[in-house]
Order: C-alpha cells, then structure tokens, then sequence
C-alpha cells in the first residue's frame, strides 16, 4: 500500500481542506490550480453554499472530497448520499456509529446518485469513527473506554 501511495504524484497526495468562506474557497482553488488535485468540502462550506460549490470545484478540474458525515436514519442517509453523488462528489464521508444499516444505505444512496452522471463511477465512501478533536474524556463520555 505504501509503494501505491508513493508512486502517486504529489500533487495527488494531499487534500487541501477549504474549511473557510466561499470567497476564500475560490481564491484558495485558484492559487492550487495546477498544484494539488484533491480539495474538501466540509460543512461549513457545503451548508452555506450547497451542492453547487462541488460542480464549480470539480468543473475547475479538482476531485472534490464532501465531508459532511452523514449519520441519521438509514433512509435520510441514503438520500444525502444519492444527492452529494448526483453532483459529483469524488469522495464522500458518513459516521460509522450509525451502524451497518445506516451505512449500508448511504452506500445505496452513493450508487443510485452515481448512475444519474455521465461514467457512472461511484464515489469513494469512508466511514469515521472517531472525530480528531476527541481526547480520552471525550471518547470515556462516548463509551470508549480503551485507547
């Protein structure tokens, strides 16, 4: 897996987070042109802008990483996903802790969404876990108990 990673380019090797304002964003995807291929998308990004900031990102020729972590009943999740997918996400992320169900329907959603574009190729999906900013007490209070 290490020899895959490093026979990437560099360019294709880091994704640059546009954790910021849709202004920001721009002028941030205008300075990475040529430089990096991979940007994400959050929520602060996404909710604020919507669907449309994936299509302008990906129409400037990023592969576009939404990390919104969708975790809530099977069905909402599946239509998240089948939405995010519809406008090109290239990878796109839920929260395991809603279970195999929920998950299993966000990839349905991921599959149905990625039909409705032209190639068909889903996503990536990747499930978290754990979120960064939780330290021990945090993950004790969440009912994880050995780190």
């Amino acid at each position: 897996m290490e020899n895959a990673f490093s026979s990437l380019p560099v360019r294709e090797r880091i994704i640059v987070a546009l954790d910021c304002s849709a202004a920001r964003a721009r002028e941030l995807a205008g300075l990475l042109e040529g430089h990096a291929t991979w940007l994400k998308v959050g929520m602060t990004l996404y909710y604020a802008e919507g669907p449309s900031i994936v299509e302008e990102l990906r129409a400037r020729g990023f592969h576009v990483f939404v990390d919104l972590k969708f975790h809530d009943i099977p069905h909402q999740v599946q239509g998240a996903a089948r939405a995010v997918a519809c406008v090109g996400a290239d990878m796109m992320t839920m929260h395991a802790a809603g279970g195999t169900a929920m998950m299993e329907a966000g990839v349905r959603g991921i599959e149905e969404g990625a039909a409705t574009r032209e190639g068909g190729k889903p996503p990536i999906s990747l499930a978290i876990t754990v979120l960064t900013s939780m330290d021990a007490d945090a993950l004790a209070a969440a009912g994880v108990t050995r780190v």
